[in-house]
């Protein structure tokens, strides 16, 4: 599996099929010049935001995405939200090891055709340059 390079996240707007129409994730303030009461509501809030923007989708929706290698499988042992924070305030240093143990991985050829060949709806959310998936937990 590929592992993906991490990129800041910073202003972009991508164009996907609904229920996601379009998505833009503005980071204003860098980490370094908040004071920690500020790093948690900010943290809260991204959480927040993020969550209210996630949403199933088929991956036959998705697929044009997965060719320009914009999506990234997230592992059904990490939370989907929280690596979608970390994936936003680029957090490189916390990402690393997960990318390392291919906890967050680009989804293989084989792994995209039995999505497509299953019909399968997975839960995403988009953290510009990507679309974070992960499969449904049962």
């Amino acid at each position: 599996m590929q592992r993906p390079q991490l990129t800041k996240a910073l202003v972009c707007s991508v164009y996907l099929p609904s229920p996601i129409s379009y998505l833009c994730i503005k980071l204003t303030m860098n980490d370094s010049e908040q004071n920690p009461s500020e790093q948690s509501q900010t943290f809260q809030s991204m959480t927040e935001k993020l969550h209210s923007e996630t949403a199933l989708m088929h991956w036959v929706d998705l697929q044009t995405f997965f060719a320009k290698g914009m999506v990234l499988y997230v592992d059904e042992s990490l939370d989907l939200i929280k690596t979608a924070v970390l994936f936003a305030d680029d957090m490189a240093d916390e990402l690393a090891p997960q990318i390392e143990s291919e906890l967050i991985t680009q989804p293989s050829n084989d792994q995209a055709r039995e999505w497509y060949d299953k019909t399968i709806e997975l839960w995403t959310v988009v953290v510009a340059p990507y679309i974070l998936v992960q499969e449904q937990k049962i």
